[in-house]
This record gives structure tokens, sequence and C-alpha cells, in this order.
């Protein structure tokens, strides 16, 4: 499972997931997070989405406010959508900190 840590609020920085030995690059790719209570906190965010060597790689760019959460484990996937059907999802955790002084 991938596995991502950010600073509680960074932002402007891009997370790449990586799907290994497929081409995606031709889906829609958003990004959902949930707590672990199931209650969502980012909900359909688009990523670019692109086919390298023989990989395809999803890059999510937070945006101010996106990570502004309790620090705490999250659970996320990356949904890879073509034509209105889900072809793939890539589930993810996200690990919000505190910045340290």
């Amino acid at each position: 499972m991938v596995e991502f840590e950010i600073v509680k609020g960074d932002y402007g920085r891009g997370y790449v997931g990586i799907v290994e030995d497929v081409d995606y690059s031709d889906c829609t790719v958003t990004l959902n997070l949930w707590d672990k209570n199931g209650t969502a906190k980012l909900t359909n965010k688009a990523c670019a989405v692109t086919h390298v060597g023989d990989d395809t790689h999803v890059t999510f760019v937070p945006a101010i406010n996106d990570f502004d959460l309790t620090p705490d484990i999250y659970y996320g996937n990356f949904k890879f959508t073509k034509a209105g059907v889900v072809e793939h999802t890539l589930p993810f955790t996200w690990r919000v900190y505190e910045k340290e002084s």
C-alpha cells in the first residue's frame, strides 16, 4: 500500500503514487481521503496522470487548506475512471503530523 506523510497545513508540493506495469494514462484520476471514522475529508480532488516507462504515475498537489487536518492517519484512494467506469483504485494511507519546532 502506498503511504504518504505531510506536515499539517503543507501545500503546493506534488505527491506521486505509482501503479506498476500498467498504463492508465487515458483515465481521469481523482483522490479521495477520509478519517478513521469514515468521514470524508477530501473528495474527488483532481490528479495528474502520466505513463512513465511501464508504470502509471499519479501526482496530487495539495491546495491551501487541504491538509489543515488534525494530526492522525487518514485513508484514501486514487480512483481511475474511463468513460464513466472505474477501471482501478489505488488505496493509500496519509499521515498528517505537526511541524517540529
